[in-house]
């Protein structure tokens, strides 16, 4: 609520302290080494700190008095951060392991999550049943909260990993490591799995996007055509299945739910965040002939696209290295591009404006 703030310190402890008048609230979280970290549970009634002296605790956010039994590792303790529910604590240790505690008794939960080195950092997902590790064996991984197992692949750097943190719907994970990078990485959802269902509510729609279906008689296949209202029934009862729900999906839920989506307003993929708009509007910033090109037949009808193109077809019209007979179909295409961009859109200031830029750029006689 942003009424506290709490502080880790060199000094061995962790404190408690109003916002506005920078008083201590309670008594001073007490280590035997550094505090390392200390974080507030979501409701603000208790603190978890992790310190040098290889421990982790609990305490009570109003008097500083501890909760539990320390959470004790082989190596100091980087992090401790609670689950969303309070309920549980996950600790990143110098010991190459990281560890799921009971926050109330400070008891393990499962087995320990373990690296080939240090472990800089450990996070829950939203839901609380994963964990991401980040670690210096240069790897950041997720794992089964409950069971310390881990899921999936290894997410390999170069170096270090220094943290790792899930997107708020879970299914991406982003790491920091000291190659000098950044990157998002698609993870594996647990405790959901296909269903005989969905497979063969995918084989539906696969059918029904083709139109049509080879059926057996006998030693004869026989095609069977689909009438388009059984076709637009199939990818209603698809939509209708996904309509409300946006995260926990399967992969061939995410499939299913992708597409049947609006084309042009939907991710580029069914495993991406990137819808077709930003993707397309990145294209647009770059202004690259190539990328425009791949935008366009995206969104054929998109006007302020058709009129980037139309502007990039006239600059390579121009361009000294174009071979001339290139130069002559690119020149004649802006033209037309940047023409039928205004008809789509005549009262789009910045559509007129290119076509004004390409009229000029070519010499054209201006309508």
């Amino acid at each position: 609520d942003g009424r506290r703030v709490v502080t880790a310190s060199e000094d061995k402890t962790a404190r408690v302290w109003e916002a506005a008048s920078g008083k201590p609230i309670g008594q001073p979280m007490r280590h035997k080494g550094w505090v390392y970290s200390a974080q507030f549970s979501a409701d603000g009634q208790r603190v978890v700190t992790a310190s040098l002296d290889r421990t982790a605790q609990v305490w009570d956010a109003a008097t500083g008095k501890a909760i539990g039994e320390p959470m004790r590792h082989d190596g100091w303790v980087y992090s401790a951060q609670f689950s969303e529910d309070g309920r549980w604590v996950v600790t990143a240790s110098k010991d190459k392991t990281a560890r799921v505690w009971d926050a109330a008794t400070g008891k393990a939960i499962g087995e320990p999550m373990r690296h080939g080195n240090a472990v800089r950092w450990a996070q829950f997902s939203a839901d609380g049943q994963r964990v991401v590790t980040a670690s210096w064996d240069k790897t950041a991984r997720v794992w089964d909260a409950a069971t310390g197992k881990a899921i999936g692949e290894p997410m390999r750097h170069e170096d270090a990993v220094n943290s790792a943190q899930f997107s708020a719907d879970g299914q991406r994970v982003v790491t920091a490591s000291w190659d000098k990078t950044a990157q998002v990485w698609d993870v594996p959802a647990i405790g959901n799995q296909d269903t005989s269902d969905d497979v063969l509510l995918l084989a539906d729609l696969a059918e029904a996007a083709c139109g049509s279906v080879f059926q057996t008689s006998g030693q004869a296949e026989i095609l069977k055509r689909f009438p388009p209202d059984q076709v637009i029934a199939t990818r209603e009862k698809i939509a209708a299945k996904f309509e409300r729900r946006s995260s926990g999906l399967t992969p061939v839920e995410r499939l299913l739910k992708w597409s049947v989506a609006d084309p042009r307003r939907r991710t580029i993929s069914p495993f991406s965040t990137l819808t077709v708009p930003e993707w397309i509007e990145n294209r647009i910033k770059e202004g690259t002939f190539e990328g425009l090109r791949a935008a366009k037949l995206v969104d054929p009808a998109n006007a302020r696209l058709i009129a980037h193109f139309g502007l990039a077809l006239a600059k390579l019209a121009v361009t000294e290295t174009t071979d001339p007979n290139d130069a002559r179909r690119a020149r004649a295409e802006a033209d037309y591009q940047t023409h039928r961009a205004v008809k789509l859109a005549s009262d789009n200031a910045e559509v007129k404006k290119l076509r004004a830029e390409v009229v000029q750029l070519l010499n054209l006689a201006f309508e």
